[in-house]
């Protein structure tokens, strides 16, 4: 696990050959594109909840970048949320 704490954006490469992520091709303004993702369909109550993202970035990255990951429930109201 990365727990990065220097507010410093780290790059891992990996082969995606074999990731049985769900395509996306979600564009944020020209800088990073979301291209896989994977989460489960249910979780129990309090338990983590694993989510897998695989971003590209098109071209060299020249400003800080805060993701947020939402969950929502079946009327779009956040039940929880990461803010790294």
């Amino acid at each position: 696990m990365i727990a990065p704490s220097s507010g410093e954006l780290i790059y891992l490469r990996h082969d995606a050959g074999g990731d049985d992520l769900r395509d996306a091709a979600i564009d944020f303004e020209g800088t990073l594109r979301l291209t896989g993702w994977r989460a489960p369909s249910a979780a129990a109550q309090g338990a983590p909840l694993e989510v897998a993202l695989r971003w590209q970035a098109p071209r060299p990255i020249d400003r800080s970048l805060f993701p947020a990951v939402l969950v929502l429930d079946s009327q779009g109201r956040t039940v929880a949320q990461s803010l790294e």
